[in-house]
């Protein structure tokens, strides 16, 4: 069988040996894209390393141009399972966590080396999908051996390309590439030196950290046993329940989330959330109930619980200040008090739909000018639908954020684009037509 593209390096310059597949060769020739090899290996001197850093290597272009030549998407595919049949399995040594190439519908995994003597960087890729091993190994006939800084500098367009015209691979194997190329190029700076990407590779074997701030995330991930007894024993005396909001600093959930262990009364949660759960804690016996959030989670769990019968439960602020939010603060202005005032003078009927992320003193400004209905981001398309099936000819105030606005516009063309059977899936009382 014949061998993949391959290239050696010798003593600081490069020196592309090609020795492309017959399959790739024919397919290519046939189609009349490429000029008929000389038999045997061809061997060219190039550049020096620094002087060529952009330039692709030569069983790179053979396999694009294979690639363009094949008369349809199922050649290519075969092309491609050819490409990763070509190739060594990669040592199970490799196959780590550490490794993997995230974004890939598949397993994939890049490892990598700096060559002695020449600097070169030396990629390894393996996967447990053939047709993305063929797709690693694309990829690695362009990047394989070049310097890291030519690998920084690599023009990707010919892979964007090869996705584009591929009407078989799926938008998740594209992405794969983009994948694979991102890879390749964190492998290229760690050559380099330079500080790795903060991210966090969490597996069923456990967290791995890349970058100082990453590590010092996992870090929390793992507190210290004597802190979170501690903290889960006083909780437990005092009967204090605890609800945090997924914002707080991951040092803060690390701890919180291992005491939950030993008392069971913590929780982590959006806004909306955090209240249901301090009203079970309620329930099951808890005296107060701490807030680690803003200002209006504290006033949204104290009138929940209030509303279930909870008046003697403390609910406990970390602040004896303000502890504002921004979004909060801006449904307190002028602007959204003339908005409010235009609902009210509107003929039609008229519900105001606001955020739960505001003060209570929103809300009920809110509803003393117009009904008022609270959403979250998980019930803002069925609130905003229910009113349009319980009151006919109603006019929706929104009042949220915008960004949740525009995805909900966005849901809506998207519904009404498609069957009757996916609008009833998110309201049973609509359809196409009535969410048009």
């Amino acid at each position: 069988m014949a061998p993949f593209p391959a290239l050696y390096l010798s003593s600081g310059h490069h020196m592309p040996s090609v020795k492309a597949p017959p399959s790739h060769v024919s397919l290519a020739r046939a189609a009349g894209r490429l000029p008929r090899p000389h038999r045997g290996r061809v061997a060219v001197q190039a550049a020096p390393l620094q002087a060529t850093v952009a330039a692709p290597r030569p069983g790179f272009a053979d396999l694009m141009a294979a690639f363009e030549a094949a008369p349809n998407d199922r050649a290519r595919s075969a092309l491609l399972l050819d490409v990763a049949r070509r190739v060594s399995p990669l040592d199970a040594a490799d196959r780590t966590d550490a490794n993997r190439v995230l974004g890939c519908t598949a397993q994939v995994w890049l490892a990598s080396s700096v060559e002695p003597g020449t600097g070169a960087l030396r990629l390894r890729a393996g996967a447990d999908s053939a047709l993305h091993a063929g797709l690693a190994n694309v990829v690695l006939s362009a990047l394989d051996g070049l310097a890291p800084e030519a690998v920084l500098a690599f023009d990707a367009s010919a892979l964007a390309a090869l996705g584009a015209r591929w009407g078989s691979l799926t938008a998740s194997r594209t992405n794969g590439l983009a994948a694979l190329l991102g890879a390749a190029r964190a492998a290229a700076s760690r050559a380099l030196g330079h500080p790795a990407f903060p991210s966090l590779l969490v597996s069923a074997r456990g967290v791995a950290a890349r970058g100082a701030y990453a590590e010092a995330q996992a870090a929390y991930l793992d507190p210290a046993p004597e802190a979170v007894q501690a903290l889960a024993d006083a909780l437990a005396a005092s009967r204090v329940g605890v609800v945090a909001h997924f914002y707080m600093d991951p040092e803060v959930q690390g701890v919180l989330a291992a005491a939950a262990r030993a008392w069971p009364h913590i929780a982590i949660s959006d806004s909306l959330v955090m209240a249901d759960r301090a009203v079970a804690m309620a329930r099951a016996g808890c005296r107060a109930v701490a807030v680690l959030g803003v200002d209006f989670m504290a006033e949204n769990v104290r009138a929940m619980l209030d509303e279930a019968g909870h008046q003697d439960v403390r609910v406990l602020r970390m602040d004896a200040g303000a502890i504002g939010c921004s979004l909060a603060e801006a449904a307190e202005g002028a602007a959204y008090s003339a908005f409010l005032a235009r609902a009210a003078a509107h003929p039609s009927p008229a519900l105001h739909v606001v955020y739960i992320n505001t003060s209570l003193r929103t809300k009920a400004r809110a509803q003393a000018a117009v009904p008022t209905l609270t959403c979250t981001s998980s019930n803002v398309v069925a609130s905003v639908l229910g009113a349009f099936a319980a009151v006919p000819g109603v006019h929706v105030w929104y009042g949220p954020d915008a960004y949740m606005g525009r995805n909900v516009r966005a849901l809506l063309a998207v519904l009404a684009a498609g069957p009757d059977e996916a609008v009833r899936a998110v309201h049973a009382q609509h359809s196409a037509r009535s969410v048009a």
